[in-house]
């Protein structure tokens, strides 16, 4: 949540989301757990690929944003 409303992006918030979690679960639950968050976690950074290459380019919407996209991403 404080990465959204830093950013204003939710796919950034939802990348930093896929790394706190399996962080906090290794620190705190042990093995097991902390296999199966990290690899959810690489699975939701994986599909979010393209808004990574968006945020990347400068291209990607922020929330609240309802404007045309800019001319990069058309």
């Amino acid at each position: 949540m404080v990465v959204l409303a830093i950013s204003r992006y939710v796919s950034l918030a939802s990348i930093a989301a896929a790394v706190a979690l399996p962080t906090a679960v290794w620190l705190t639950k042990g093995l097991t757990l902390g296999v199966v968050t990290t690899a959810l976690g690489l699975m939701a950074i994986w599909k979010h690929r393209g808004n990574i290459q968006r945020l990347l380019n400068g291209t990607e919407r922020r929330l609240g944003h309802r404007g045309p996209l800019p001319e990069a991403a058309k």
